[in-house]
């Protein structure tokens, strides 16, 4: 132990600058973050953004310098004629990074917390996983990078490589999609994708850290280090959009919360609706929707579709997401919902001109709803349950909600509106107010488990309700006023559901190319 504790102090008064730097930045960050907070939707990088990026600068340059410090590679190291243990010698380092990046960190989130007006043991959860999301993203890398190199400037152009490498590859990616039905269409993630790459991080990375300073094996690591990296990538590649991405997703049962048909009825139509790939013909198949269990709504995620000719030509998709058609669903809102299917243009001479049996699968959320709060809109902030910390914007027609790590809610907001603007008293409510907004939907986020591998500084999201009631002589934006009343309807996450049509034949008509270049 006190060997450890000599290995510490040494590299405190060694790196007492970038200690100081690093405090200094974080605390700046802490200055400008509850400023930005009042700010949406802007289009150039805000203060706290940025700063909020030297804050990681910072922490890079100190896990780089702590490790090179006594540097891994290379030979002829001064400190090794030490009588430095080895695991002592890495307990050393971990207790200094948990000190100045770690322990700083929280305390800087626990303060926001508390400034935003949240509870801070109800978000021990989420403020540990996003703990691990800054292990996996920006500790284990830097501390495996200085591993292998022998300098800060060699750590530094190892870092420019692997960021030179990673544009290779999205710029690679981005050309399969524009040449690939399969490649650029955004293809459905499992549920478990993120923990099994969190999983090869921790695995791949600590067993670097472990042999360097164990045996020194440089060009082991190394190539530990690049298995890691070709192992996330095809892990993301080969899952997405594969059977997997319906793991997690209840199929087979009895109770579905709603039964979806497709609607023969209406024209299935080829869409030039938001065409997303030169190499697809896209098709707007409408949907029916029926049965649903009372007080439950359907957060659609991702689709499957199957088409089967009459000859017994069958194709089937991967899963697919699609956010122009994938939101909440209730039995109100589904009148008018299609199915979009892209089939690939290899594809589309089987299919389209004649009959095709169709069947389309889903994978969905299933939510039930909270009891309603209803309340005069204040001026100032006001907590929200399942919503956050809100306020009222300075335009009068939305409110401004902050939540603690982006845990927002769907709701669904019921209120009136005055067709002019407020005289700014504590109550000017309209005494007659504009018609109740119908099952006014407000998507402010969603408790689903989110693909985000990126860790947050802040722990506090800002997000917009959207109310805008509309003026009862026509189409503009109405006002909000202090005293009006607002209802949330909250809605709570139940389970993962799986639904598919019934099969349905129809005819995929010819599809105009216009000026696409099919294969």
């Amino acid at each position: 132990m006190t060997q450890i504790i000599n290995i510490l102090r040494k590299d405190i008064r060694h790196l007492r600058l970038e200690i100081l730097a690093s405090v200094a930045v974080l605390l700046l960050f802490l200055v400008v973050e509850p400023r930005a907070w009042a700010e949406l939707y802007g289009s150039a990088l805000s203060a706290s953004q940025i700063v909020a990026g030297l804050v990681c600068v910072s922490w890079g340059i100190i896990i780089l310098r702590l490790v090179h410090a006594e540097r891994l590679a290379g030979s002829n190291q001064f400190w090794t004629t030490r009588p430095y243990e080895w695991p002592k010698l890495l307990a050393a380092k971990a207790l200094f990074v948990i000190l100045f990046v770690y322990v700083p960190l929280v305390l800087a989130q626990f303060y926001l917390l508390h400034h935003a007006g949240f509870s801070i043991a109800a978000n021990l959860s989420p403020l540990l996983h996003n703990l691990l999301r800054v292990t996996c993203v920006l500790v284990l890398p830097l501390a495996c990078i200085a591993a292998v190199t022998t300098s800060f400037g060699q750590a530094a152009l190892s870092l420019l490589g692997f960021a030179v490498l990673l544009a290779a590859l999205q710029s690679a990616f981005n050309y399969l999609g524009s040449v690939s039905a399969t490649i650029g269409l955004p293809r459905r993630a499992p549920l478990f994708i993120l923990s099994a790459e969190f999983a090869i991080v921790v695995a791949f990375l600590s067993a670097v850290l472990l042999l360097q300073y164990s045996r020194r094996l440089t060009m082991k690591s190394i190539a530990i280090l690049g298995s890691a990296v070709v192992l996330l990538i095809a892990t993301q590649q080969i899952l997405a959009g594969s059977a997997a991405a319906a793991s997690g997703y209840a199929t087979g049962v009895s109770d579905a919360p709603a039964s979806i048909a497709i609607d023969t009825s209406k024209r299935q139509a080829f869409s030039m609706w938001l065409p997303r790939n030169t190499r697809t013909a896209m098709y707007a198949v409408p949907l029916q929707f029926s049965n649903f269990t009372p007080g439950v709504t359907l957060s659609l995620e991702a689709q499957r579709y199957t088409l089967t000719t009459a000859e017994g030509y069958t194709w089937t998709s991967n899963w697919l997401t699609d956010y122009s058609f994938f939101d909440s669903l209730r039995p109100k809102s589904s009148s008018s919902l299609r199915s979009f299917l892209d089939i690939p243009w290899s594809v589309y001479p089987h299919v389209a001109g004649h009959p095709v049996s169709i069947r389309i699968e889903f994978l969905a959320s299933q939510l039930a709803n909270d009891t309603p709060y209803t309340y005069s809109l204040p001026n100032e902030a006001h907590s929200v349950p399942h919503v956050g910390v809100c306020k009222l914007d300075d335009a009068e027609e939305n409110l401004l909600c902050r939540g603690a790590f982006g845990n927002f809610s769907l709701v669904d907001v019921s209120t009136t509106g005055s067709p002019d603007p407020c005289d700014g008293s504590a109550d000017a409510a309209p005494t007659t107010p504009a018609p109740l907004i119908p099952e006014t939907g407000s998507l402010v986020g969603t408790r689903r488990l989110t693909q985000n591998p990126m860790p947050e500084i802040s722990p506090v999201m800002i997000n917009m309700v959207h109310l805008n009631p509309p003026h009862p002589n026509d189409q503009r934006t109405g006002y909000l006023c202090p005293g009006t009343p607002v209802t949330f309807a909250a809605k709570h996450f139940e389970r993962h559901v799986y639904i598919a049509t019934p099969p349905a034949t129809i005819t995929l008509n010819e599809a105009p190319r216009g000026g696409r270049v099919g294969p």
